[in-house]
């Protein structure tokens, strides 16, 4: 969800999002749940934030994509699922490796 190249808009919306997420995470001790919870909360926060900033700037196709809105959140949440059951996959992995272990320690 990183927003469209050079739209200027997209670096304070991903600032506070990641922000929001981090303090999320934080609060529930980075517990396996909350990942997926802050995911889903922060991705589709953005993708609001996003929309309204395109409606607000006046850009020409945002009414369509708002009406789109439950279709894209739908994608976007499927997405985001499928890539954090990989990544959670890939860290029981190398969890217990030594180059992780430096670099976490």
């Amino acid at each position: 969800l990183g927003g469209a190249p050079g739209f200027l808009p997209k670096i304070p919306i991903n600032v506070l999002s990641g922000l929001l997420a981090d303090i999320f995470l934080l609060s529930t001790s980075y517990k396996t749940w909350s990942i997926f919870v802050g995911a889903y909360i922060v991705g589709t926060l953005n993708l609001i934030a996003f929309l309204f900033v395109w409606t607000f700037l006046g850009v020409p196709e945002a009414a369509k994509l708002m009406s789109l809105l439950p279709i894209l959140l739908i994608v976007a949440l499927t997405m985001v699922t499928i890539g954090l059951i990989i990544g959670l996959q890939v860290w029981g992995r190398i969890r217990n490796k030594r180059i992780v272990r430096q670099i976490t320690a």
